[in-house]
């Protein structure tokens, strides 16, 4: 994450492989999935002995226990509209199931913003970590915001929860590029049935490990 935004957008995105409980037993959560998904091969040597092997990012990607789901989006939507939705023609998009569309952007089961209007979650947590653009969160709990460029939301969905993502297109004068992990995190047999929650971690409250100082190398690290 040391190079320019155009750079890390045109860059190979790659996924880790991890033997990750030993590293997940010395790290918190957030930092871990750095590991995961974010940490590279050929990297310092805590990486060296972490790294199991390294794969290019899928929609999905492959993972193993105790994470259920792993995915990746990078969408390079147009302008957007008076109502946050693109500024160009759907022709072509399967509306209601929008996925891999030759444009480089996707609906997704949006109709007129992007993104996955109201479903529902059970017995596992999902972690989502939004590097460039906009979430907006809605719940069956009440809650409403909307997140993103370096944020992270730890959802727990425990015993249910519904709620929506959507991806607002803000800006009317350029395009809206829209880049985010989500994992989902399998929960153990005695916590799949608790209270349903979820936390928000700001970017600037996440602390960093600055290029030099994590070991990778030109990395910056959120911990």
């Amino acid at each position: 994450r040391g190079s320019s935004p155009r750079q890390r957008s045109e860059s190979r995105h790659r996924c880790a492989v991890v033997d990750f409980w030993p590293t997940l037993a010395r790290l918190p959560g957030p930092l871990a999935m750095s590991w995961l998904c974010g940490a590279g091969a050929g990297g310092g040597s805590g990486a060296q002995r972490a790294i199991l092997s390294v794969a290019p990012l899928a929609f999905p990607f492959e993972c193993e226990s105790p994470f259920l789901f792993a995915v990746y989006h990078l969408d390079r939507y147009p302008k957007g509209d008076r109502n946050m939705g693109p500024a160009a023609s759907l022709a072509g998009h399967h509306m209601g199931a929008d996925f891999g569309h030759p444009s480089g952007w996707n609906m997704y089961h949006g109709d007129t913003v992007p993104g996955f209007p109201r479903h529902p979650h059970r017995g596992f947590e999902t972690v989502t970590v939004v590097r460039r653009g906009f979430v907006d969160h809605a719940d069956s709990l009440g809650n409403v915001g909307r997140f993103g460029n370096g944020d992270v939301q730890w959802m727990t969905a425990g015993r249910g929860i519904c709620h929506c993502e959507m991806f607002p297109l803000l800006d009317q004068a350029n395009e809206n590029i829209l880049e985010l992990f989500q994992i989902w995190l399998n929960l153990p047999a005695k916590s799949k049935m608790v209270e349903p929650s979820y936390r928000m971690l700001w970017t600037e409250d996440i602390p960093k490990l600055l290029p030099g100082s994590s070991g990778l190398g030109d990395v910056t690290i959120d911990l």
